[in-house]
């Protein structure tokens, strides 16, 4: 996928998940990872990381989310709407 600064797009990776409690060996053993889904305009792709921004100013400053690119399962182009 050929993605620019600035597209919409929703990427679905794992992150790691930790019990607080006690587990018994048997659920323990099959304890899943989390997934995750955030949506948010690309910044960038380092092939070590991927960026994405969830909100943008308008003085060009943002949030940003780093996610290892390891994690990422899937990426996906949201369309905008064109307003009027």
């Amino acid at each position: 996928m050929d993605l620019k600064k600035g597209n919409k797009i929703e990427v679905i990776w794992i992150d790691a998940h930790q019990e607080v409690g006690w587990l018994d060996e048997k659920d323990a053993e099959v304890f899943p990872l989390a997934e995750c889904r955030s949506m948010g305009y690309f910044i960038n792709d380092t092939g070590k990381a991927f960026r994405i921004a969830d909100s943008l100013s308008i003085d060009k400053t943002c949030t940003v989310l780093a996610i290892p690119k390891g994690c990422i399962e899937k990426i996906s182009l949201l369309e905008v709407e064109n307003g009027g």
